[in-house]
Order: structure tokens, then sequence, then C-alpha cells
């Protein structure tokens, strides 16, 4: 048995917070009617449109804050609408954003610590994301061991999103939980 998905249907929204919002009005939400795009009607294609959804936020956040600081992702055009680069991205250089990706992440509060890691052979380069304590250690473990998809794997959602604006193409990409405490995401690009 098949299910459609609603194309119709309610959902709960936050209210926006103005500065004029009492305590009370803090945190409360509506009722709200949403229609699905007609492109996302089979369930099947969600997880990967979330991935990529999400992946998207988090990037823009990123880029929001921390894109005119000295905390910057580096090489990227934080001016230009798609952040674009002005030149194509050396194996040193990816490795530096995906560095300063992991840092953000650091800073933000996601996770204790990082590491970030890299391995080139004649065709591809492998870049592996250590996160130490990661604030989705316990539910992505239980997501993972559930077999459920999407997953909560943030930073690799958001470093898909970041090889696709400097045109990295990624051959495979997996998630694995280590020790209780690390969450390392490993990705294979083309060279």
């Amino acid at each position: 048995m098949t299910l459609q998905p609603a194309q119709i249907f309610e959902e709960q929204q936050q209210v926006e917070e103005d500065d004029n919002d009492s305590e009370e009005e803090e945190g409360r939400f509506v009722t709200r009617i949403v229609q699905r795009k007609p492109e996302w009607s089979d369930n099947t294609i969600l997880p990967t449109i979330h991935d990529q959804l999400v992946g998207e936020a988090i990037y823009n956040y990123l880029i929001q804050v921390f894109g005119n600081t000295s905390s910057a992702i580096p090489y990227l055009d934080v001016s230009s609408t798609n952040n674009a680069l002005s030149s194509k991205v050396s194996n040193v250089q990816l490795l530096e954003m995906i560095q300063q990706v992991a840092n953000l992440f650091v800073i933000s509060g996601f996770a204790w610590d990082r590491q970030v890691t890299s391995n080139t052979n004649k065709s591809t380069t492998s870049f592996q994301i250590c996160l130490i304590s990661p604030a989705t250690l316990w539910s992505g473990q239980v997501l993972q061991q559930n077999k459920s998809y999407p997953t909560n794997d943030f930073i690799r959602k958001t470093l898909q999103v970041l090889f696709t604006k400097i045109g990295k193409t990624v051959l495979e990409w997996k998630v694995e939980y280590k020790d209780n405490q690390q969450e390392i995401t490993t990705f294979v690009i083309s060279t």
C-alpha cells in the first residue's frame, strides 16, 4: 500500500517575534494552510529536498552572520548573490574552506571541537570532518541505527551546498559515529 502525500495541509508555524512582543506572545504558534509544491508530490524525493533546504539555510546563516568578518569562509565572494568564486579552488583552498565551516560550527556552539583532514590520489580527494560532541550526537546515532532518512547531519548538508556552489562533484559521502562522542563525515570529490 502506497500513501499519497497530502498536497494541502495544516502546519503549526512560529509567530515572528518583534521588539514589541510581550513575554506571553514569545514562542507562540499559529496554524497555517500550506500547499506542497507540485514537483514535491513524490514522497521519495522529500529527504533529498530536505537535505538541500536545510543545508542552504545553514550555509546562508553562516554567510549572513560571518560573511563580512574575519571568521568568514575564505575564497567566497559574499557580495555576489550566489557567493561565487573568482577562480577555480585548489584542494588546499578547499581544505581551508571546510576547516572554516567546521570552525563556525564550533564557534556557534554546535560542537565542542573539530578536526578536518584530507587525502588526495590521482582522481579524487577525500575530506574527513570529525565533530567532537556535536549537539545532535545522540539523535544522529538513533536515526542512523533506525536507518531513518533524512538525518540530522547538518555539517554534511551545509558542505554539500558549499561544494555545489563552487562546482565540486561529490562522488560519495558517509556519516558515522564513534566512541559515543564523535560524528565523522567523509566526502569523496572528483579533483
